[in-house]
């Protein structure tokens, strides 16, 4: 019963609640038996109802059978009651009159058994319904009696609660009262706290502003050094190509340095002597003159001293002396070349030089002795091109530089001792 017991109006109401479910379940549970003896009642007294329908079908039968005369007759034949039943007679009476009594007792004793189950049926009914009155008053003096505890018990209860609860508002007072001032005091700080981190994201957004400045002058700036980075890359493709000719052209004057002294390792000490025949062309002349003033300066650098004479008439020039023949290219190259050395015999102390009378950018591309195959030129010393002008005169280039190295392989030859 003390399981009952309940603090609160609300608990009080739930076991009020719960009282009046278990009534409903008796009584629901009641009137579940009843309608369960009801119908088992019913499905037995159906069927000693079917069983007398059945026995007084064979009881009528059989009084229409017996209530047949003797005399009638049967497709014919003379009627007889054993027959028609297929009984036998003993005694003046047939088995179809004992078996119709059997069937009356049958029903008299069906019918009598039908009202016993009425009578005890009525009986049970009445029982249940007085011991649901009964349960029922008891129920309600049981529930009267723990509400009436339970109604003394929760007000004892909510006393103390009360009681409890005037305690507890008191300390909660207290405790709020303090962390209120704890929480102020740390409302206050973080306050604080947040001023200055508002101070220090002002900064950090001051900071990333000119950062962001910052960041695009330096992408502008990356910009502008890509750029350049493009240019210099390209101008040190270029730079790394001149320099990669520089360099092969470095190594063939190397060579041609070690050539050259060598050369002049072997002529050193030596002297020669050289004709130059120029005919009676004007141009021919300062040419002439141009370089047999180039050809001194380059000897002597050499330490070759050479003389240069005039060849008046080539058909008397001893073969044992160089001779440098001048042409000047006017029109067609084998054509002027064929003129020049017209009254000349064609042999290996004969050199041929071709003046070039053009610009740097208009020199030819191909050196003449690739140009002349006729087998008299096979037969020369040396085909040799000049680039000359009348306002410069032989000027610097590749063309005069590779003429001065070949006219001197030409006459090493014919150098002799000093």
């Amino acid at each position: 019963m003390g399981s009952y017991f309940s603090t609160d109006k609300s608990s009080t109401k739930n076991l009020l609640t719960d009282a009046d479910t278990a009534v409903e379940n008796v009584t629901k549970g009641q009137d579940d038996l009843y309608k369960k003896f009801q119908d088992l009642m019913q499905k037995e007294m159906q069927k000693q109802q079917t069983d007398v329908a059945a026995l007084k079908e064979a009881q009528y039968a059989l009084k229409k059978h017996l209530s047949k005369p003797a005399g009638d007759t049967y497709a014919g034949k003379a009627y007889r009651p054993s027959q028609q039943c297929g009984l036998k007679e003993q005694d003046g009476d047939c088995e179809c009159v004992k078996k119709n009594k059997k069937l009356t007792e049958d029903i008299t004793s069906k019918e009598k058994y039908i009202k016993d189950l009425e009578s005890e049926h009525k009986t049970y009914i009445k029982k249940l319904e007085l011991e649901n009155e009964r349960r029922i008053r008891d129920l309600e003096t049981e529930n009267r009696r723990h509400i009436s505890e339970l109604e003394t018990e929760n007000g004892r209860r909510i006393g103390d609660l009360e009681t409890e609860n005037r305690r507890r508002i008191s300390e909660l007072e207290t405790e709020n009262g303090r962390r209120i001032g704890e929480l102020e005091t740390e409302n206050r700080r973080r306050i604080k706290e947040l001023e200055t981190t508002r101070s220090c994201v002002a900064k950090l957004e001051s900071a990333r502003n000119e950062q962001d400045t910052q960041n695009q002058k330096l992408r502008s700036e990356k910009r502008t050094l890509e750029k350049d980075k493009n240019q210099y890359k390209s101008e040190n493709m270029q730079l790394h190509q001149e320099m990669t000719r520089k360099t092969r052209q470095i190594q063939q004057l190397e060579d041609e340095v070690a050539s050259l002294k060598h050369q002049l390792h072997m002529v050193k000490q030596k002297k020669v002597s050289v004709s130059l025949y120029c005919g009676s062309q004007a141009t021919l002349t300062e040419a002439s003159d141009e370089l047999k003033r180039m050809l001194g300066f380059h000897w002597e650098a050499l330490g070759i001293e050479a003389t240069v004479d005039q060849c008046l008439d080539p058909r008397t020039h001893p073969a044992s002396t160089p001779l440098i023949v001048l042409c000047i290219n006017a029109s067609r190259l084998g054509t002027d070349v064929s003129n020049a050395l017209q009254h000349i015999n064609c042999e290996p102390s004969v050199a041929v030089v071709i003046l070039h009378h053009k610009e740097m950018h208009a020199l030819p591309s191909q050196p003449s002795d690739k140009l002349l195959v006729g087998a008299q030129y096979r037969q020369i010393g040396a085909i040799v091109d000049i680039a000359f002008l009348k306002a410069k005169g032989m000027y610097a280039c590749d063309m005069n530089e590779r003429a001065l190295d070949k006219l001197t392989n030409f006459i090493g030859s014919f150098v002799r001792q000093g």
